[in-house]
């Protein structure tokens, strides 16, 4: 299993590895070894998810561990997006610390957010075009 998290400014180190510990704590209880963390520190770029992306295929790992999915975007399109992606390219299933659905496959429409999966259908050149620029 990975784990994916947004950095954001001004995070004290201690918060950052509570969450790093909470994460690893997660994927243990879980039955899962965390591999790594990718970590996303600038605002509107996306380069680690890439990078998460690139290993999950490489290593054919299928998990990936989020603190809550505002950690892959605050953004409800571009997340929606980046989940889609993850299965797509990776198969992947995201867990959610703490989330009801704590295992689900990446489809954003079974995270419960159907009205984001259809504005993907409509607007998924617009977002690629975002992910292509960052």
């Amino acid at each position: 299993m990975y784990g994916y998290m947004r950095l954001h400014d001004g995070e004290a180190d201690q918060a950052i590895r509570d969450r790093e510990k909470a994460m690893k704590r997660f994927a243990e209880a879980e039955g899962y070894h965390l591999v790594t963390i990718f970590y996303e520190d600038e605002p509107g770029r996306f380069p680690a998810f890439t990078e998460l992306l690139d290993e999950l295929q490489r290593a054919e790992a299928y998990d990936v561990v989020v603190p809550t999915l505002n950690d892959l975007s605050g953004h409800r399109l571009i997340r929606s997006f980046m989940l889609e992606k993850l299965e797509d390219l990776a198969g992947a299933a995201v867990h959610v610390m703490g989330a009801k659905h704590e295992k689900s496959t990446a489809r954003p429409g079974r995270l419960g957010d159907t009205s984001t999966a259809d504005a993907i259908d409509h607007d998924e050149d617009a977002v690629e075009t975002v992910f292509r620029q960052h």
